[in-house]
């Protein structure tokens, strides 16, 4: 069956400025997201997840030098004017922030913050305002919501304060939501259920997802492809099945292998040696091979291409050619 794409990032390239000149932040992003699905891109802190993100939504500090295209429905939005993608940006495309409690404004009530949302993208009357947003909080779970509605978020949990910010991306039924690891703050159970959640208004609404996270377990639940992403660079990509059960580059190993399971219980866990560079100290060659054990002399010298191995599933790895 033909997949329908909503959004491609073609050759994406951001570049920040330093004390010594430029460096780079994304290096060559290509991915497509086709409609219905939820792409999730995978990689420890530092390796360009959440500028991915940034740039998709234009709202990277004005440091840094963007280049490439990010087309949604034939549009360019890396060459669209502000003015234009402020009608886009939660109206079409929206995102959910990892923290919800600096992500929230502490002085102002939810009514506040999601009639603000809602007002700047329709018109709409004050009595209707209210009930829509009453809606949005029973759409999400949250208890008790003409009463909680005009709460301060410090007055909520944090499943409760997550909640809200998916009710807010979610309002004016956009295409596509960007979610920036969501649950990272939240204890297990509660994890489980914004999941839970977030699966629910995807499938009742149509829309695609690209999720953000450093945890494998997550994408179980919710991914159907995976991008694994390291140091601004996509290293694999492929569907869900194929990444988590037959990984092919050395750092998706290592990502899974020192991920706990009830599969290893008692077995000591294998995390990987060493840390993600800054963008200041990144080497040459594949940026992974400082950290790698199978390297060659070649990984040090040159960048392997991101070379198809089977369909749909993607490696760059100069040990699989």
């Amino acid at each position: 069956m033909h997949k329908k794409t909503i959004l491609e990032i073609k050759n994406l390239r951001v570049d920040i400025k330093g004390n010594l000149g430029w460096y780079s932040i994304l290096n060559n992003i290509n991915f497509k997201l086709f409609t219905g699905e939820t792409l999730c891109i995978v990689g420890e802190s530092g390796c360009g997840k959440t500028f991915t993100a940034l740039s998709i939504m234009k709202l990277l500090p004005e440091e840094v030098k963007i280049r490439g295209n990010i087309l949604f429905q034939k549009k360019d939005l890396i060459s669209l004017p502000d003015q234009e993608m402020r009608k886009i940006r939660g109206k079409e495309i929206s995102m959910v922030f990892q923290d919800p409690l600096t992500s929230l404004n502490p002085v102002f009530t939810i009514y506040q913050q999601i009639g603000e949302m809602i007002l700047a993208h329709t018109k709409i009357d004050k009595h209707s305002l209210k009930q829509r947003c009453i809606q949005i909080l029973k759409e999400v779970n949250i208890p008790d919501p003409e009463t909680k509605l005009f709460s301060y978020p410090h007055q909520l949990s944090g499943g409760q304060r997550q909640r809200i910010l998916i009710g807010m991306a979610i309002a004016l039924s956009p295409k596509i939501i960007i979610a920036d690891e969501p649950t990272t703050a939240l204890d297990v159970t509660v994890q489980a259920k914004i999941l839970k959640l977030f699966n629910r208004l995807k499938r009742e609404m149509g829309l695609s997802a690209i999720y953000i996270t450093h945890d494998l377990s997550v994408v179980s639940e919710v991914g159907d492809r995976i991008i694994i992403m390291y140091s601004g660079t996509i290293m694999e990509q492929g569907p869900k099945h194929e990444i988590l059960f037959s990984p092919k580059h050395p750092y998706t190993k290592g990502l899974i292998n020192s991920m706990p399971s009830y599969e290893k219980k008692g077995q000591h866990l294998s995390p990987i040696p060493g840390y993600v560079p800054g963008p200041d100290k990144r080497p040459d060659g594949c940026p992974f091979h400082p950290r790698c054990k199978y390297k060659k002399k070649i990984c040090s010298i040159e960048i392997p291409k991101l070379k198809e191995i089977s369909k749909d599933h993607l490696v760059r790895c100069h040990l699989i050619y």
